[in-house]
């Protein structure tokens, strides 16, 4: 197929992500969800899924169409093809999406809000965990994972200039 294709030239966003075989979680809270930071490869993504039993937002909200779709993509596609750095990285970020997505929910949160939530923690997370320091071809396999449509330009901007300001030495 076209997309089976694009994936094998490098346009991971195209490639086909298997469905996770890691246990869901029974959680009674919210932060019962975190127990899937415990759990191998993409079952620290059922985060994602567990969270969403609370927040009932949805195929359509950021848990499960980005946040939890994202980091399977990742787990799955982009980490095998990622320096030993990036993967570390891609650990680093994971854990930081995910706490900081438990450490502001509240009952009742609009999904809205959450979609905004996730997305801003995104700049925090991947410069924090050294993003900035990544090897050319680890920032290729990154930017290959998310489609063209799910980038927030105001995001590559903000990335780009704590990047700079570290590379520079403005910041």
């Amino acid at each position: 197929t076209v997309r089976a294709i694009a994936c094998d030239l490098g346009l991971l966003s195209a490639c086909h992500v298997d469905s996770c075989d890691a246990p869901y979680l029974d959680p009674e809270t919210p932060e019962d969800c975190l127990a899937a930071l415990d759990m191998e490869g993409c079952g620290q993504c059922r985060y994602y899924d567990c969270l969403d039993n609370f927040a009932g937002c949805g195929d359509q909200g950021y848990l499960l169409s980005y946040g939890g779709a994202y980091c399977e993509r990742f787990t799955q596609i982009t980490a095998p093809r990622m320096s030993q750095r990036g993967q570390e990285w891609l650990g680093r970020v994971r854990i930081c999406l995910v706490e900081n997505m438990s450490a502001g929910y509240y009952e009742g949160e609009l999904c809205d809000d959450l979609w905004q939530r996730g997305a801003d923690d995104h700049v925090g997370c991947y410069v924090d965990s050294g993003l900035c320091s990544l090897g050319l071809g680890d920032w290729l396999a990154i930017r290959a994972t998310v489609a063209e449509w799910d980038i927030p330009i105001a995001q590559l901007f903000a990335i780009g200039s704590e990047c700079a300001g570290q590379w520079f030495g403005w910041k």
